[in-house]
């Protein structure tokens, strides 16, 4: 009996140990598969923000100025964009604010380059607009608007010189004879143009103190600045996402009353595809894969390479690419599974962008009504299809302090000149596929 005891013993303390192993086992695969997915996530292909550039033609001083202030180190450059907007505030010129010769100081030999490129006649150079760290921070906040490339305006309207459409080509046989010989295609002479961008104005306004002095403006320029840079960028996502350049607005919260709202700067993406019909448009109503690749498919050629496109959705439109069925578990999608992650970086090798400004209140048709208001809409837009143009040489920063006087307080408005535009004519080329219908 003993014995046998001895061997039950035995036996229970080998299981004990086997259990206490492959329970150690899976706690390391578990990990092994946390490190997995977290890496997998991390690996997912964003989109890179695109570059801005300045057009030809623009100011060599403008050029140079913006050369010089970029390659400063950063927290001279936001020293500069927090002086600017303080001798707005105070009224005070920046040279007669108390940083002032302290930052020309550390500025040192940027400062002697700012002075002798662009000082009027080599004279003293002092801030009179933003620095280009505001507009990269709006680049950076500005998760939409740096899908496409970027245009610095040297005139407003600006011709942009672009292909109308994709360059074609032929055969051209060798010529043997004297006469009769095959004449080189001329081709379809419509592939050169222009886009004409047209800058709009698009302000910011932040209320302050009127009993604000140095001392006490200092400490909140750093988040002013970035209040400010963020607001910028909101309202260019916005105006792309939502807007409408035509007399009337497609969406009926926009009517005759809201002329200075920012969806009226540009034509955006909804819009246009709204414009182009069905060519353009897909109902979602059904949301599946094979909807997402349809909706490719009526992009044609644009829709081809992966790296030129993007999916920009809601948090509605990304809930329901998460649940999918392809992507959503281990057997079809593997460790980067939706179930495990919790998050999709793209699909089919398309980055997807979740944007607050996609509106989740329209109606079947893809339009805001105040009727029906609980569908909501997914772009998927070529990039290079798009452009931004930017004015720089027109931002301005004012302070209005009459009409608040009232209430003892001063109103900073932050204005720059803007605008988003097709670089082919939407009307034959699809850059923008839009489903719609989803809820």
């Amino acid at each position: 009996m003993s014995a046998t005891m001895d061997e039950v013993l035995k036996k229970m303390s080998e299981v004990a140990d086997a259990v206490k192993t492959a329970h150690e086992r899976n706690e390391a695969a578990n990990e092994r598969m946390l490190a997995d997915i977290k890496t997998l996530t991390e690996a997912s292909p964003k989109p890179q923000p695109r570059a801005v550039e300045f057009a030809e033609g623009a100011p060599i001083q403008e050029r140079v100025e913006a050369d010089i202030l970029g390659s400063m180190p950063k927290e001279l450059r936001q020293n500069v964009d927090e002086m600017f907007i303080a001798s707005k505030l105070l009224k005070k010129p920046v040279t007669q604010l108390k940083g002032w010769e302290t930052w020309k100081r550390r500025a040192g030999d940027f400062k002697k380059a700012l002075d002798t490129a662009t000082g009027a006649q080599g004279g003293d150079w002092v801030p009179t607009s933003f620095s280009p760290e505001l507009w990269e921070f709006v680049q950076l906040e500005s998760r939409v608007p740096a899908l496409f490339r970027t245009i610095v305006m040297p005139s407003n309207p600006y011709k942009l010189p672009i292909g109308l459409a994709r360059v074609n080509t032929f055969k051209q046989p060798e010529q043997t004879a004297d006469t009769g010989q095959t004449k080189i295609p001329v081709g379809d002479g419509s592939n050169v143009g222009n886009a004409t961008l047209t800058a709009t104005g698009h302000a910011a306004r932040v209320l302050a103190s009127g009993e604000l002095d140095e001392e006490s403006i200092v400490p909140i320029l750093p988040f002013l600045v970035r209040d400010i840079a963020k607001a910028i960028a909101e309202g260019r996502e916005d105006f792309i996402v939502n807007g409408d350049s035509a007399g009337t607005h497609e969406d009926s919260d926009i009517g005759a009353g809201s002329l200075d709202h920012r969806r009226r700067i540009a034509l955006g993406l909804r819009a246009a595809a709204n414009d182009g019909g069905a060519t353009y448009k897909l109902d979602m109503a059904t949301f599946t894969l094979a909807n997402l690749r349809a909706l490719r498919v009526k992009m044609g050629k644009y829709g081809v390479n992966p790296a030129d496109l993007a999916i920009i959705t809601g948090p509605v439109g990304y809930s329901k690419l998460l649940g999918l069925t392809e992507v959503v578990t281990l057997q079809n999608f593997g460790n980067a599974a939706t179930v495990l992650s919790g998050s999709l970086g793209s699909i089919d090798g398309i980055p997807v962008l979740v944007s607050g400004q996609v509106r989740e209140n329209l109606n079947a048709s893809g339009v805001y009504d105040g009727v029906t208001t609980t569908k909501t809409a997914l772009y998927l837009v070529y990039r290079p299809g798009w452009v931004m143009g930017e004015r720089r040489a027109a931002a301005s920063v004012r302070v209005l302090s009459e009409l608040y006087a009232e209430s003892d307080q001063v109103a900073l408005i932050t204005k720059e000149r803007v605008t988003f535009a097709p670089t082919y004519p939407t009307a034959s080329n699809v850059t923008i596929g839009l489903g719609y219908n989803i809820a």
